[in-house]
């Protein structure tokens, strides 16, 4: 596993509710990046709205599974669909705990 916390850049309505704690999964398209290995439990992470440096929160992965569209509801098919998932893909489901601000 990494010593380097896995950056995760969200979109500015997700990265809000992380840091509000309405939210404590994210999903991604199973691969490359968002896998197993990559999103070890345990292992730290960065969540940044956007890329830029301004809001970023801390965490730690607790959780890590990989789930087909159809197990997650009808948002998540549709999601997969935008997001020209090849059939059968699975999406990677990581658990984020701990969440806090970074320090400046």
């Amino acid at each position: 596993m990494s010593d380097k916390p896995l950056f995760m850049p969200l979109k500015a309505e997700y990265f809000d509710a992380f840091a509000d704690g309405s939210k404590t999964v994210e999903y991604r398209k199973s691969g490359g990046k968002w896998n197993s290995k990559t999103c070890a439990i345990g292992r730290e992470v960065t969540l940044s709205s956007g890329y830029g440096k301004a809001k970023r929160l801390n965490g730690i992965i607790k959780s890590y599974s990989e789930k087909l569209p159809s197990e997650l509801g009808p948002d998540y098919q549709e999601w997969a669909v935008a997001c020209d998932m090849a059939a059968g893909q699975k999406i990677s489901c990581i658990e984020i705990s701990h969440i806090q601000p970074t320090e400046a």
